[in-house]
């Protein structure tokens, strides 16, 4: 499912969108795939969540 969770940086009040189920989501206007996006408040972008899952990377591998 797509959350939306609103969160602050440096002050400032954002809007981060991302999958509960570790799915990359899709901005729907252009296509792009993102692992998670950080708008600010009032955008216009829209997302939705796709069916390609999110690769885990285990840790010792990317030390290796």
């Amino acid at each position: 499912m797509l959350i939306e969770e609103h969160i602050v940086i440096d002050g400032r009040e954002l809007l981060k969108h991302y999958s509960d189920s570790n799915k990359y989501i899709i901005q729907i206007d252009t296509g792009i795939k993102y692992a998670d996006a950080i708008d600010i408040l009032n955008t216009t972008h829209t997302y939705r969540e796709s069916e390609e899952s999110i690769p885990i990377i285990d840790k010792n591998e990317r030390e290796g």
